[in-house]
This record gives C-alpha cells, structure tokens and sequence, in this order.
C-alpha cells in the first residue's frame, strides 16, 4: 500500500525525504534506520521526536546528501504499525515525504491485507493500495513480463562480468554479441 498523507499519519512535518534503510532484525524490537535526505537535521529530528511512539532520534553518521538515523521508539503505540503488526506485515520500504508515506507491505495472504485496509479506514487512516502482488500467480511473478530476447541479454550480461565491480564489460560489447542494440 502506498501514500499516507502527513494529516492522516504526521510523523514527518518539514520538507524532506526519509528513506527506510533494509534490517535484519535480531531481536524482539528491532531498531529501524533510515535515511534523512536534504532537510534540516535539527528540525526534522525533533519534529519526530514529538511524535507519541519516539523516545529519540540519534544521528549515526552524515554523508553529502543524507544523513542516518536511528530510532528508538515504541511501534506498539503507534496506530499504523500496530496495525500492520497485528495483520502479520512486514514493511519492505519506506519512504516519506512532507505530504505522503509510501510503503511496501507484505502480508501473508489477501485476507490480512483487507483486513489492514479496513482498520485503516476504521481508524481514518487514508490508505491507497496501488498493487497487489500474488506469488502464487505465475503471470504476476516478476521477471515474467520480460521477452525471451530481454532474459538472454540479463544472463549474458550476468555471464560476461556486467554487474561485477569493477565491470568486466560493457553494454556496447553486449549488444554487439547477441546483435541488438
């Protein structure tokens, strides 16, 4: 599901990108990262911690353009992920803005997901599923969509070192070899 609006869930208030940062959780609780994309960090870090399930905000480390955080907070208080909690989801990104949240969530089954989107609206959450995606449907599978021709040019450039850092050739020598542009 995708696009909160800030009125509905206000977590962030200044005009920023806040981006979910990927974690194994090793623990009962564990303890998100994200990154704080062009904003003030000041006033971006204590909008948050004014939020009810924030106990702090703590800058980790800053780079060029951003700037990683660690939360510390109570997801259990927490309207929105509370109730994400109790349908089994599991958030896969994350990515807020001053107007909207867009998440991706992975529930077991349909049921979970209806049953999530009904909280939210009984609780007056806006909430927009924008995509659903069944694994068990073969013709939704990622991947799938693409021709014969586009899944040989990835294997190939697989094979001959495309995606290998330093890369081990190039696009022109790809499309040369399996005659394409």
């Amino acid at each position: 599901f995708e696009q909160f609006p800030t009125r509905a869930y206000p977590l962030c208030r200044v005009r920023t990108l806040i981006e979910l940062e990927t974690l194994v959780p090793l623990g009962k609780s564990p303890v998100p990262l994200f990154c704080v994309h062009d904003a003030s960090n000041d006033t971006f870090l204590k909008s948050l911690t004014e939020h009810n399930s924030v106990s702090a905000a703590t800058p980790i480390d800053t780079f060029d353009d951003r700037t990683l955080v660690k939360l510390d907070w109570d997801a259990s208080t927490d309207i929105l992920f509370n109730g994400i909690g109790t349908k089994d989801g599991v958030i896969y990104s994350a990515i807020g803005r001053e107007t909207n949240w867009k998440f991706k969530v992975l529930f077991p089954t349909h049921e979970q997901l209806s049953s999530f989107s009904a909280y939210c609206n009984e609780r007056g959450i806006t909430l927009t599923v924008e995509r659903v995606y069944q694994p068990s449907d073969s013709e939704s599978v990622p991947g799938d969509q693409l021709t014969d021709s586009q899944k040989e040019a990835l294997k190939n450039a697989v094979e001959q070192g495309y995606y290998s850092i330093p890369r081990e050739c190039s696009t022109n020598t790809l499309a040369a070899e399996l005659g394409i542009s």
